[in-house]
């Protein structure tokens, strides 16, 4: 699919519900979990099934939300749970950015026919941020009369602060009634839109349209292993630490980033574009997860970078890494995953 193209899919015998966000959607933990419980009960026909990316940036949101919709089929709504990303403390982060990110997303729900509603949970960032997040998907929703739950600021001025904080059990994460009282907030919000999905008003024109590259496309003789991570489905290439491969494109082609899985194993993967005199890495070991999770390798943060190529490999230990909790590391393998690249939006005529 390109930037000119939309691909719809067919309409769903019944709703459908995603749920789409970070970490308090792909943890058991978080607001996820009874959610869906409370639906089983009030809402039997509605089909729910979840996407959780954790401890990534926004700028990533549209192309694996663009991968999950073309996975799992029809949809009907989408419940977009991604203005608590650390976005907010990288210090590129800023409004204009902010607003091409959710511009595309929306576009991306708009692309398979579904409705997007917006949940904006709460984290607190201590000050800490380059730039309110929350404040503009906010504005971005009003603007565009797209749904919106507010449980982040509209939560905080109705509990106020030390109440709010005895439902978080860290900064982000919410204890289990915290979890439930957000379930049943979110629940309210989104029983009312059940039924017949509305049609989004409006064109939504991003810059630039992302979407994942898979590996089948770059790689078609290679065996590729079909792996599941809350919700998200890829196809990855396990390489040795002496693997090198090269990936290249049809043409000429803005690369947002690489994929990978994080695991107990792996290492510095070396990596290349074009004619590069020398070869970065990227640390595709994580010390900072318990869990495994998908990494991102981003070339020029937010912007892309134009490559024909790209040389992945070999690996070399990660001796810089220590793992929490003591664990010992395995094999030196990588998963690397699909390409993230980035489509200029056609102007209008």
């Amino acid at each position: 699919m390109n930037a000119e193209t939309t691909q719809c899919s067919p309409a769903p015998a019944k709703p459908k519900l995603m749920i789409f966000g970070f970490s308090n959607v792909a943890s058991g933990a978080g607001f996820t979990t009874p959610l869906t419980e409370i639906l089983s009960d009030t809402h039997p026909e509605v089909e729910v099934c979840r996407v959780g990316l954790g401890a990534l940036q926004l700028h990533i949101v549209p192309a694996f939300l663009r991968s999950a919709l073309e996975a799992e089929g029809p949809v009907t709504h989408v419940l977009l749970e991604i203005a608590s990303s650390a976005f907010a403390l990288h210090p590129l982060a800023s409004d204009a950015l902010t607003r091409e990110f959710l511009l595309d997303t929306v576009r991306a729900v708009q692309e398979h026919d579904a409705q997007p509603l917006f949940m904006l949970h709460y984290r607190d960032m201590r000050d800490r941020m380059a730039h309110d997040v929350v404040a503009s998907a906010r504005s971005f929703c009003q603007e565009r009369n797209l749904a919106c739950l507010d449980l982040a600021d509209a939560l905080l001025d109705e509990m106020g602060k030390e109440a709010l904080h005895g439902l978080l059990k860290d900064e982000a994460h919410t204890t289990p009634d915290g979890s439930q009282l957000f379930a049943e907030r979110t629940h309210a919000f989104l029983a009312p839109f059940l039924g017949e999905p509305e049609k989004v008003v409006g064109t939504f024109q991003p810059q630039w349209v992302r979407r994942c590259v898979h590996l089948r496309e770059v790689l078609p003789t290679h065996e590729l292993e079909p792996l599941e991570h809350f919700g998200l489905h890829q196809e990855y290439l396990e390489l040795s630490p002496e693997t090198h491969i090269e990936l290249r494109f049809k043409d000429r082609q803005r690369v947002l980033g690489c994929s990978f899985l994080y695991h107990s194993g792996g290492g510095h993967v070396g990596i290349r574009c074009d004619d590069d005199a020398s070869a970065t890495s990227f640390a595709a070991i994580d010390p900072f997860s318990y869990v495994t999770r998908i990494g991102i390798h981003a070339l020029k943060h937010y912007e892309g970078r134009d490559v024909e190529r790209i040389e992945i490999g070999p690996t070399k230990p990660a001796e810089d890494v220590v793992l929490l909790k003591d664990r010992s590391k395995t094999s030196l393998k990588t998963l690397l995953g699909s390409v993230l690249v980035m489509d200029p939006f056609p102007k209008p005529n």
